[in-house]
């Protein structure tokens, strides 16, 4: 366990972007993400640029979101996010960029303030105003603080309808603000990943798994009460993983953990996850894939990949950001509520091309920035 607390490891990254030995090529696009999430839905939006597009600096507040980025090899160069107004306008001096995108809700005054005093036009993609932020700044100084912020973005690209309607109330202009429809599209997950074909070798062809996917605390007793097999849980953090096994064995279950790779599962087994990087590849294998953080958790896990795995979905009330996914697959017959069992029957097949076609909000983004001079 590091022995610098996390706050202050990620002040410390952030704070290396002020050095004036900074690295930086002149770009015409600058992104910043909060972490990793953020910078995974930049990665989705920045796929749908041309070869011979922008040139893209990519920054993170997070080390574990550069980390990311410079894993993917977003952009053309990847750096901490700038902490202040001060490095806001040193970075802006060597980049030059004609724009800057901020990934779904990182409104820094400071940073707005220095591209209004740069002359960049700044755009927010995949924006998200969350009900927390939005009861904060509803009383008449938060509105506002908001309307001084909003006033230096450009545009915004709303990834929820909610979102868009929560920004004009905030006193946002109209005209800037579209809803666009969600940029983070999960990629198509491998079927013969080792995961995989492990749980297909455990269950056989005709046997599906239900998979619970980053859950929360008590969630696992959720599937586990209703007797759920062959089942897979991937708790949200793998330091819970004694805690996920300890409910599997009250539940008179034995937990398996999957880096065992077992050679058969028996009927009073229960698999759990305990890599980083196969839950994707795990839904191939699934016939119903339980949204974790939608029952016990601050927000649900994506909706859309298990979708993009071949799963049908369960989830419980809070889809916070998700709500017009949800509209759109629930009427697909795609999610259903969960209510304490695993559904017998399944709905007709879907196309999930077309699905997921209708639930990309990429191009419409793209478009939006551009129609503003942001790309």
């Amino acid at each position: 366990m590091p022995l610098i607390p996390r706050p202050l490891r990620v002040l410390a990254f952030r704070l290396g972007s002020a050095s004036p030995s900074w690295p930086v090529e002149p770009a015409d696009l600058w992104v910043h993400g909060a972490s990793m999430g953020e910078i995974a839905a930049a990665g989705s939006l920045l796929s749908r640029l041309p070869a011979d597009g922008p040139t893209v600096y990519l920054t993170s507040g997070t080390p574990e979101g550069l980390a990311r980025a410079e894993r993917r090899e977003y952009g053309q160069g990847r750096g901490p996010g700038p902490v202040d107004r001060i490095s806001t306008r040193r970075l802006l001096r060597r980049l030059r960029p004609r724009a800057i995108w901020l990934v779904e809700s990182e409104l820094w005054p400071g940073l707005l303030t220095a591209a209004r005093e740069s002359d960049v036009k700044v755009g927010v993609v995949g924006a998200r105003i969350s009900q927390r932020t939005y009861r904060r700044c509803r009383h008449r100084f938060g509105r506002s603080w908001f309307r001084h912020v909003g006033s230096m973005v450009w545009r915004f690209a709303t990834a929820d309808t909610v979102s868009a309607a929560r920004l004009m109330t905030l006193g946002v202009p109209e005209e800037r603000i579209r809803h666009c429809g969600r940029i983070k599209i999960p990629p198509r997950p491998d079927p013969s990943a080792p995961v995989a074909q492990l749980l297909r070798r455990l269950s056989g062809e005709e046997r599906r798994w239900v998979v619970g996917g980053c859950t929360r605390p008590g969630e696992e007793q959720l599937l586990l009460d209703c007797g759920a097999a062959p089942l897979l849980l991937a708790p949200r953090h793998l330091q819970r993983l004694e805690e996920v096994e300890r409910a599997v064995r009250a539940a008179g279950r034995r937990p398996v953990r999957r880096t065992a790779e077992p050679r058969a599962l028996a009927d009073d087994e229960v698999m759990v996850l305990d890599t980083l990087g196969e839950l994707q590849h795990a839904y191939t294998a699934a016939r119903w894939a339980f949204i974790g953080g939608s029952v016990a958790g601050p927000r649900a896990h994506d909706l859309l990949e298990p979708l993009v795995g071949g799963a049908r979905l369960l989830a419980g009330p809070a889809l916070e950001h998700q709500e017009d996914e949800a509209a759109r697959l629930r009427g697909a017959r795609m999610l259903e509520e969960f209510r304490g069992e695993i559904p017998s029957e399944s709905a007709q097949p879907v196309d999930r091309g077309r699905l997921l076609a209708e639930l990309d909000g990429r191009e419409a983004t793209l478009t939006w920035m551009r129609g503003g001079g942001l790309l």
